[in-house]
């Protein structure tokens, strides 16, 4: 009789493990799909070469990622763009959404 008890608290464990597992996978896939969008958005923030309004918003809308200049907006030929890249991760059970944000930077004109 005491096993079968036993066999149905470390359920409990076991689901909740898993389900934390799950968590950390997917904060790492977020982290991972950011980091492959951001190749992609300096090789066309490089090609360009500008930081305008439209070049953000097409790339808001584009690539799903809220899109942060860090760096100054007129860039010459040579200059370092830095750009934050976020989104919100909405958790199972670690707590409330949080934002995963990756620092990247490209250089103007540097794209082969």
């Amino acid at each position: 009789m005491s096993y079968k008890l036993s066999l149905m608290m470390s359920m409990i464990f076991v689901v909740f493990f898993s389900v934390f597992s799950i968590d950390l996978i997917m904060i790492q896939n977020s982290y991972a799909l950011l980091d492959s969008k951001s190749i992609n958005i300096s090789y066309f923030l490089s090609k360009n070469g500008d930081v305008s309004s439209d070049a953000i918003n097409y790339i808001e809308r584009f690539y799903h990622v809220d899109f942060t200049l860090v760096s100054d907006s007129n860039p010459a030929f040579g200059d370092d763009i830095i750009y934050n890249l976020s989104t919100t991760y909405h958790p199972f059970i670690i707590g409330e959404e949080f934002n995963i944000t990756i620092q990247r930077m490209t250089v103007v004109g540097y794209f082969n």
